[in-house]
């Protein structure tokens, strides 16, 4: 009986030990935003983007698609106790190559400050090649890199912030 009881207790801490072991190695799922940062406060930030792909004609074309574009913010804007130094969020969209880009970025209460970095690319640029003796026009393309500056803006919540850029090579 006794023998009876000491295995029934044995199987009890062990059973408990488990228990306990399983609820330890639960892992919480964390956001990989520093803490401190309320993502349901933010602001939409969409534009057309445009470059001169195409010589042949006299308009500006949409930027090829996935024409990226990043969103530089700093993160001490969003806390009192500004302990981040130098670290920065950095969003990613890109160019739809048909209407332009979006993208919601998180903002504080008073607006935050924030780089949008258009990235360069390059591009086989259409033009026309004229023979000097006949007069003849040829169809040809040449690789182009274009190129944009990054512009500092700011962004306040719920705002709908509309950056209308060209690249330019």
């Amino acid at each position: 009986m006794m023998v009876l009881l000491k295995q029934k207790s044995i199987f009890k801490t062990a059973v408990f030990l488990m228990l306990l072991l399983s609820i330890g190695a639960c892992k919480k799922d964390e956001q990989s935003t520093p803490i401190g940062i309320d993502l349901s406060k933010s602001a939409l930030v969409k534009g057309i983007v445009k470059a001169e792909l195409d010589l042949t004609n006299e308009e500006m074309e949409f930027a090829p698609r996935v024409t990226k574009i990043l969103f530089q913010i700093d993160a001490n804007q969003f806390t009192n106790q500004p302990s981040f130094s130098n670290n920065f969020l950095i969003y990613e969209t890109e160019v739809d190559g048909v209407v332009g880009y979006q993208i919601s970025i998180p903002v504080n209460e008073e607006g935050v400050n924030f780089t949008l970095i258009p990235q360069d690319f390059e591009y086989k640029q259409l033009y026309y090649l004229i023979d000097p003796y006949t007069g003849d026009t040829t169809t040809k393309n040449r690789r182009v890199v274009y190129k944009q500056n990054s512009i500092d803006l700011q962004a306040i919540k719920d705002e709908i912030k509309i950056i209308d850029f060209n690249f330019t090579y």
